[in-house]
């Protein structure tokens, strides 16, 4: 809806997407101190998706890399 001119978002951004997505968008910052929220998974052990769980821990952590660099 943001790039149809139709409404805006609220997200977190590390620096590299934030330098990519600053090109096309109007990006503000929001908080100071930077707001934060710690999250977790849970899962059983036998579950049948256990490799797309891990997939979604791998982009969380490197989401987590990438705005600690910031």
């Amino acid at each position: 809806m943001v790039k149809q001119n139709l409404g805006v978002t609220v997200m977190a951004l590390g620096k590299y997407r934030s330098e990519q997505l600053s090109s096309e968008f109007r990006l503000v910052p929001f908080g100071d101190p930077v707001i934060y929220r710690n999250i977790g998974i849970y899962q059983r052990r036998d579950h049948a998706r256990q490799g797309l769980i891990q997939v979604l821990i791998d982009e969380f952590t490197e989401a987590f890399i990438e705005s600690s660099d910031v």
